[in-house]
């Protein structure tokens, strides 16, 4: 995962993988930066609780074969949590929900809101990016959807099933005519 940052907006994006195969870099949600505290304590910038809404990109890597269902463009998502350090020795705080890194193995230097390097080969402030190749909270892939099914063996389960109470039926229904 990745942030972009500019200015009072940014873009999260992220490797994607789903049933149509991986697609790299991308743009998963636009994130609203403008409330954000960009101030350092110890060398770190945390950003929290900012606002995140899906992209039509994003959307995209919800909606199954053939663009049916998923979630739509602009809907709202769970506020995300950013940790950038500013010094390559600094500590950043553990990751809660999860075991993945924290993406922090990049130089630095300067200051927030400067053209520093931060976390992983990315940049804070201006233009740049914020972040890096870790993971935030877990393995860094997105919740399994059940895509891998074997629907194929599913249905014919079913079907079996299905065939077999109607000759259940058909069999209690000569025995009550025949009665």
């Amino acid at each position: 995962m990745r942030v972009k940052a500019a200015g009072s907006t940014g873009t999260l994006t992220a490797d994607v993988t789903s049933a149509r195969g991986t697609r790299n870099d991308v743009a998963f949600a636009d994130l609203d930066l403008s409330a954000s505290d960009w101030t350092a304590h110890d060398g770190v910038v945390t950003l929290a609780n900012i606002p995140a809404r899906l992209t039509a990109a994003g959307s995209a890597t919800f909606a199954a074969p053939g663009g049916q269902g998923g979630y739509p463009t602009g809907t709202a998502m769970d506020p995300l949590t950013l940790t950038l350090s500013l010094d390559e020795d600094a500590t950043l705080p553990s990751a809660s929900g999860g075991t993945g890194g924290s993406g922090s193995t990049g130089t630095s230097g300067g200051e927030a809101g400067g053209s520093s390097t931060t976390g992983g080969g990315g940049t804070v402030g201006g233009a740049g990016t914020v972040g890096g190749a870790g993971s935030a909270g877990g393995s860094g892939s997105l919740a399994a959807t059940g895509s891998g099914a074997p629907t194929g063996l599913l249905l014919g389960a079913s079907g079996a099933l299905a065939a077999a109470g109607a000759a259940v039926v058909v069999a209690v229904r000569r025995r009550a005519t025949e009665s």
